[in-house]
């Protein structure tokens, strides 16, 4: 997970959608950086943050239900 206070973001890492290339380059050029674990869930976040940062703009990507059981074949 990767939060930015300068931005008011926090971005939701899941698996197998490219977060990790994102999360890279959220924390080069966008000012963030990493918190609790890698594939943390949102209600994780929701109990450490502050009133704040509750308030930030909560974003993940998401891949497709069938292009993941196309790399399964």
């Amino acid at each position: 997970m990767i939060i930015s206070h300068k931005y008011r973001y926090v971005f939701v890492q899941l698996p197998q959608t490219g977060s990790t290339a994102m999360a890279g380059e959220l924390c080069q050029n966008y000012d963030g950086h990493q918190i609790l674990w890698k594939h943390a869930r949102y209600s994780d976040f929701l109990k450490i943050a502050t009133p704040a940062e509750r308030k930030y703009f909560a974003f993940s990507g998401i891949r497709n239900p069938l292009d993941r059981l196309v790399s399964l074949y």
